[in-house]
């Protein structure tokens, strides 16, 4: 049977404890050594698979054995790694009714390209409407509205 974290804290209070630290002083000494890091790779300094090995310690030891969440500095290092800027979105489209017309326009029009979108829906971000176009997501989007489409067009032709 596996320990709650309740006791895993304690534990690890009581280690600390015997070496001499608290589990807040080693959180703390986590942070600011994951904040070093994080401005020495800014810097190009530190290039190493340890880093990213000391960076999954940590956030275990952070998580299992403290059962207490990581320090933002370790989070912000970790994203860093990772190549991840900020937090992830709340699945809200930032142009939204533009991806939408994007939708539309592509479902009607099979060889459309970016610019050719682009002009069509007002919008000047062929780079955005390029990484639409990749996107599973809107494939899918796109695959329904042209079923749609066809299913509507086959209904009036049959009248």
């Amino acid at each position: 049977m596996t320990p709650d974290w309740r006791e895993a804290a304690e534990a690890a209070e009581k280690f600390f404890a015997l070496v001499g630290d608290t589990v807040d002083q080693r959180i703390a000494r986590i942070a600011t050594n994951a904040r070093a890091l994080l401005q020495s790779r800014e810097a190009g300094r530190c290039r190493s698979t340890a880093l990213s090995r000391w960076a999954v310690r940590q956030l275990d030891l952070c998580s299992r054995t403290f059962s207490r969440p990581a320090p933002p500095e370790l989070v912000q290092l970790v994203e860093h790694l990772l190549g991840v800027s900020g937090p992830e979105r709340d699945g809200q489209r930032k142009n939204r009714d533009k991806f939408l017309a994007a939708v539309e326009h592509v479902a009607r029009h099979h060889d459309a390209t970016p610019s050719k979108i682009g002009r069509a829906i007002n919008y000047d971000r062929n780079a955005v409407i390029k990484t639409w176009l990749e996107d599973p997501e809107f494939q899918e989007i796109v695959a329904h509205k042209r079923y749609a489409i066809d299913h509507a067009e086959k209904k009036s032709s049959n009248r």
